[in-house]
């Protein structure tokens, strides 16, 4: 006869909650002691899933967590490990197929909502850039740049190529502030009259740079912060 799980009891009527209601109302090591169940199954999953929360505070910085890192953890092994690591990346991913492409981006609000589901669930900061044709239709979206907050190296001569490569016409650049608000920094007004000067001597437009931070987004040109390049003058204004 087989072993009787002694947590089966428990596991059940856990499954049962989050099947009836979902997360809601969970607080944050009963939703990874649920998670849990599905790659620790023979075992009270409840203690782990508080030491969880014990060492990184809450159940999002759990699931940010390297698998390094969360095999400190005792009774974290890399399998639980990679599991929980890879809950973050499924769903970045799952935001990604739900992304509604429009058919143009000529509105601040459809650039948003295009751009944000890029930086879902990120910890560390991406610059991107949407090339566009005439008709601000998005032809591709291009990964320039990745690193921790505030120290990413941008190459606007190379990004500049690759526009010109693409036969683009119009660009939207979108970065991301894995921490804190999407209020633009000195910096990133900097490197915007920078990439809309390089990208103006090249006939391409940069019409916007959209901010990413927490969920939400800021349009410098809806904000009224966003530069351009007067091929007449020769200048960069804002």
């Amino acid at each position: 006869m087989a072993e009787k799980n002694p947590h089966e009891n428990r596991r059940a009527r856990v499954r049962e909650r989050v099947e009836k209601i979902g997360f809601e109302g969970m607080a944050d090591h009963e939703a990874l002691e649920y998670l849990l169940f599905y790659v620790i199954p023979r075992c009270d999953t409840n203690p782990l899933a508080h030491r969880l929360i014990d060492r990184f505070g809450s159940f999002s910085a759990v699931l940010d967590a390297s698998e390094d890192d969360l095999q400190t953890v005792q009774g974290v092994g890399l399998r639980t490990a990679q599991f929980l690591h890879g809950i973050k990346l499924a769903t970045a991913f799952y935001a990604m197929s739900r992304r509604k492409v429009p058919q143009t981006l000529q509105k601040c609000e459809d650039a948003m909502q295009y751009l944000t589901p890029l930086f879902e669930g990120l910890m560390n900061e991406r610059l991107y850039m949407v090339l566009m044709d005439d008709q601000y239709c998005p032809m591709q979206t291009v990964l320039l740049a990745e690193g921790q907050p505030g120290s990413i190296q941008i190459d606007l001569t190379a990004a500049a190529r690759r526009a010109v490569a693409s036969g683009c016409t119009q660009v939207i650049l979108s970065h991301n502030h894995p921490r804190g608000l999407p209020t633009p920094s000195h910096e990133d007004i900097h490197t915007t009259r920078q990439a809309a000067k390089i990208l103006g001597l090249l006939g391409i437009c940069l019409i916007d740079h959209i901010i990413v931070a927490g969920g939400t987004a800021l349009s410098l040109r809806e904000c009224g912060k966003m530069p351009y390049y007067d091929p007449l003058r020769g200048e960069v204004d804002m």
